[in-house]
């Protein structure tokens, strides 16, 4: 358990650095404030035993200088795919691969194609009656712009996120339930090393055991050198538990089984 307090302990440390960070930024700073919508479909599938896999695909619109409108510009897409292991009942490890392209974005150049490679580890503190999870995640970010120059990064995320679900011990069907979270973002070789502060907070509805929708809304503070950015989102996402599965069992009028309480990864 000391490894588990310590971890904790460097994640506290870490919200509290940031939160010093954005408050020195804020006011030495100029902010640029952006209104977004993210929108998301995350497809989840168990194989053997203590696997599963889980393939999204992700958009992201924005307001600009002429409009405030959240659909204003589309400026980017990404899917992805990953692998998760769960070696105990308190252990998560996943491998995640993903391709995302920035399109207009204001704090990057237009056009950027990036391949992302993730492994990460996340651990519940508690499973039953609700859910707290503390996640840390390595990203290898490999980018090319319009111009065909290539860069590559490293970025380390650490999230505390909290899901509740009303009514009942686990997320099924007919089910509402809370969900708050907060991640910090560091970068291993562009400047400003920290990368962003993500705090999220929203409802998400089960409408049967598979199949989820979440509303939240999203603050997002990005530092970069030249300006920085406050992104005000709001996201809506669906998941989907062994869709094809269960659309073959529905053809063939056999009844479904439940899988209660699936998490789906933030991207």
């Amino acid at each position: 358990m000391s490894a588990i307090f310590k971890i904790h302990k460097t994640i506290t440390g870490n919200c509290i650095l940031a939160l010093f960070l954005i408050i020195h930024s804020n006011a030495c700073g100029q902010t640029n404030k952006v209104s977004q919508f993210w929108n998301k479909l995350t497809f989840t599938k168990p194989l053997a035993k203590g696997w599963s896999t889980e393939f999204y695909v992700k958009q992201i619109w924005s307001s600009d200088n002429n409009s405030k409108s959240l659909f204003a510009d589309h400026n980017q897409w990404q899917l992805g795919e990953w692998i998760h292991f769960y070696p105990g009942a308190r252990w998560k490890t996943s491998f995640g691969i993903g391709y995302l392209d920035y399109q207009e974005v204001a704090h990057e150049q237009s056009h950027i194609g990036e391949w992302r490679w993730s492994i990460q580890a996340a651990y519940y503190l508690k499973k039953i009656g609700y859910r707290l999870t503390i996640r840390s995640r390595i990203e290898n970010r490999g980018r090319k712009d319009s111009t065909d120059i290539r860069t590559t990064a490293f970025r380390f995320r650490e999230e505390l996120k909290f899901v509740y679900p009303l009514g009942s011990k686990i997320i099924r069907g007919k089910i509402w339930y809370l969900i708050a979270s907060d991640e910090v973002m560091f970068q291993s070789t562009l400047q400003p090393y920290f990368d962003r502060n993500r705090l999220t907070a929203g409802v998400g509805y089960a409408l049967t055991d598979d199949v989820q929708i979440e509303t939240t809304y999203v603050n997002q503070y990005i530092q970069r050198q030249e300006q920085n950015e406050l992104d005000q989102v709001l996201q809506v996402n669906f998941v989907f538990n062994n869709l094809l599965s269960n659309l073959k069992n529905r053809w063939k009028k056999k009844p479904e089984i439940p899988v209660a309480s699936k998490i789906h990864e933030d991207e």
